[in-house]
């Protein structure tokens, strides 16, 4: 539907299309949401967990995993696809 009170998106700036673009996405993406029980099981690695692995010299590292757009490797948040995350 063309709405003559919005122009095309050729007289926007480009700030307000990635703006808009984002809102696209997050809509998309609130709309496939999933609630996901807490993390409880110590059998299986799940998202949300903390995790500890050693490096071949005994170098402890701490990580959580968390979905990719949570990640931040400086702070310990790993995505659970990446490949440290699917080990």
């Amino acid at each position: 539907m063309v709405s003559l009170l919005t122009p095309p998106n050729i007289y926007r700036s480009e700030p307000a299309r990635d703006l808009e673009r984002d809102l696209r996405c997050f809509k998309q993406r609130l709309g496939s949401a999933q609630v996901v029980a807490i993390a409880t099981s110590t059998e299986k690695v799940q998202i949300g967990n903390r995790v500890a692995c050693t490096d071949e010299h005994d170098t402890e590292l701490r990580v959580q995993l968390v979905d990719e757009d949570q990640a931040d490797a400086a702070h310990g948040l790993i995505n659970w696809g990446s490949p440290l995350g699917i080990r």
